[in-house]
């Protein structure tokens, strides 16, 4: 027999103490799992025997389900509603059921058999089109939004079709901002027939530079804008301001001055007081004022088209004669189409 003694001696070592461990972590995982299969085996009978619920009570008990039961379920009419009990009065106020939200009402149709299919017009002028004019009024750059006036010089033909004829006049808007010698033109242009009708386009107006005499063009035929000579606003505005300046140098030059040398060397200027350096000084003065706004002036220079300059219209949509209609202007958005001009002021 093994006496209590090797016992103790036995679980000393490493190999008793690794044994002993493996007994105490079997005992108490048997000993877990054997408490719960108890637990679970009550709640499973209590669960199948509970006909009463903790917030809702059932008037017929619930059976488990068979593959041979034949009686229907109980219908919705047998349960009573839920109830809520409000803390310290024990009162208990019916919930009411909330009924699902009604579906949104939407209109669906189809929109492709309601939109008429596109038309293609009898007579049309495509995009792109140029159509040359001659102008016959003086375009000047300035504040005001000057109006350009011009006659269409060719006929213009689309499949045999006259669309737009000689002698139709164009009515535009110059801008007040020239780049160099160019003035550019309002987006929106009128065409008036010879019948009266109108018809608003876009288009611009591009440069019509033939060379005289000869089948050619110049480099610059089909730039943007009309083509004009640079003018100064006031021609003798460098020789008033160089005699100007001239003349304050001259001034400077009738002040006296007197010249001090100090103990240390250095030198000291003063000027002699009296009338005439007085007189010099302001004429120096008003003479550098002078040479000095004639050289700042804002707009020492405008742009001029004179008339008979010949231009293109470039048309930047399709020109539907069937648009145009006596008193078409009046159909017109103003902000986009009407070609506005200052009202002048009353005297």
């Amino acid at each position: 027999m093994i006496h209590l003694r090797q016992i103790r001696a036995f679980l000393r070592t490493p190999l008793g103490r690794f044994a002993l461990f493996l007994l105490l972590f079997f005992i108490i995982v048997n000993g877990g799992v054997f408490k719960k299969k108890p637990q679970e085996k009550s709640e499973i009978v209590e669960r199948e025997g509970a006909t009463v619920a903790t917030h809702s009570r059932f008037v017929h008990p619930i059976s488990p389900p068979s593959s041979k039961q034949t009686t229907p379920p109980p219908s919705l009419e047998h349960v009573e509603p839920r109830r809520n009990v409000s803390a310290g009065t024990g009162l208990s106020a019916p919930v009411i059921p909330r009924s699902p939200p009604s579906p949104i009402p939407m209109a669906i149709f189809d929109a492709a058999d309601s939109l008429p299919a596109p038309t293609r017009p009898q007579q049309y002028l495509p995009f792109g089109r140029l159509i040359r004019c001659e102008l016959i009024n003086t375009v000047d750059t300035s504040n005001m939004l000057t109006p350009i006036i011009g006659l269409v010089t060719d006929d213009v033909w689309q499949e045999g079709a006259l669309i737009v004829p000689a002698g139709t006049e164009v009515h535009g808007i110059a801008s007040n901002q020239p780049e160099r010698e160019r003035i550019g033109t309002n987006n929106h242009w009128m065409l008036v027939f010879h019948d009266g009708r109108e018809l608003g386009i876009s288009g611009m107006a591009l440069d019509h530079a033939p060379i005289p005499d000869e089948n050619r063009w110049e480099i610059s035929d089909g730039s943007a804008g009309l083509r004009g000579n640079i003018i100064p606003s006031d021609r003798y505005a460098e020789t008033k301001a160089v005699s100007a300046a001239m003349l304050a140098a001259a001034a400077d030059g009738l002040i006296e001055n007197v010249q001090f040398y100090g103990q240390y060397g250095g030198t000291t200027i003063r000027r002699i007081p009296g009338w005439r350096t007085a007189l010099a000084a302001g004429i120096e003065r008003g003479a550098q004022l002078i040479s000095q706004r004639l050289l700042e002036k804002g707009d020492p220079f405008f742009v001029r088209v004179p008339a008979g300059t010949t231009f293109y219209l470039y048309v930047t949509q399709t020109v539907d004669l069937q648009q145009a209609t006596i008193a078409g202007s009046k159909a017109l958005v103003p902000s986009e189409h009407s070609l506005h001009l200052p009202a002048s002021p009353k005297s």
